[in-house]
This record gives C-alpha cells, sequence and structure tokens, in this order.
C-alpha cells in the first residue's frame, strides 16, 4: 500500500490535481442535478466523491509545500464570502420548501463553489505550465577501480 501512495506521490503534480479537481467538480454537479433520476447509483456515486475528496486534498497540501501555489486572490475570499451567503440562502429554502429533500435547493451553494473550484483548477494549471518541475539532485555513486 505504501507503495501505491509514493508511487501516486510522486506523479501528482498541478496538471493532475487541475484534472482531478474538475472531475471532482463534474461529479458533484452530477450527483447535485442527476439525482433525481440517478435513483441506486446515487449513493455509490456519492461514497466515490466523498472519499476521494480528502485524498485530493491530502496530495495537493503535500504537493503545496514542494511547489506552492501561492496566496489566493482577494477575488476568491470574496467568494468564498459568497458562498457562505449562498449557505444561508440554501438553508432558508429548504426550511420553507414543500420538498426539503429536494438536491435541487443546493444550486445557490453550488454555483460559487464551482466558480472557486474553476479559478482554483486554472490555477493549478497555469502553475503547473510556469515553471519547469524543480531538479531533485542525486549523489553519484563513486565507482571504484579494482
Amino acid at each position: 500500500m505504501s507503495r501505491l501512495a509514493s508511487t501516486v506521490d510522486a506523479r501528482w503534480d498541478w496538471r493532475v490535481s487541475t484534472y482531478a479537481r474538475l472531475a471532482s467538480l463534474s461529479l458533484l454537479w452530477v450527483v447535485i442535478v442527476g439525482a433525481p433520476a440517478l435513483g441506486p447509483l446515487l449513493v455509490p456515486l456519492l461514497v466515490v466523491r466523498f472519499a476521494l475528496s480528502p485524498v485530493q486534498l491530502l496530495l495537493n497540501t503535500r504537493l503545496n509545500r514542494r511547489r506552492p501555489l501561492g496566496p489566493r486572490p482577494k477575488a476568491d475570499w470574496a467568494l468564498f464570502g459568497l458562498l457562505l451567503v449562498a449557505a444561508m440562502v440554501a438553508a432558508a429554502l429548504r426550511e420553507s420548501a414543500p420538498d426539503p429533500a429536494n438536491p435541487l435547493y443546493l444550486l445557490p451553494l453550488l454555483i460559487p463553489f464551482s466558480v472557486i473550484q474553476l479559478r482554483s483548477a486554472a490555477r493549478s494549471y497555469r502553475t503547473h505550465h510556469e515553471a519547469p518541475e524543480p531538479l531533485v539532485l542525486r549523489p553519484r555513486r563513486e565507482t571504484r577501480a579494482a
């Protein structure tokens, strides 16, 4: 298991992170918008989505230590504030709704979350293409002449 983890960790870069982030966001949209039609597939999709999310977070945190993205722009912080307001709106909608279990009430929350994820994906992709990966220098093996 540790060999698999080290292989994934070694191959994880900002380009792979970008694609993983976009796949995760796409799956979230499929789950929320398609929930009524998914039926029995909903639970396995949710399990996959929410099981892989912390793994992606861990890999991105480790990658950020090796190759930092830098601070978030102020627009991202404004979007986080909008996300908080959207969460309150979604909660209010669900309280007064005739069908509070309907996942479509999460759309006000999903839109600013999606914008944040797309901005983060673009930032990760730019970082991957801005500078090459740092060189890892390995010590030479000395060979002795017999």
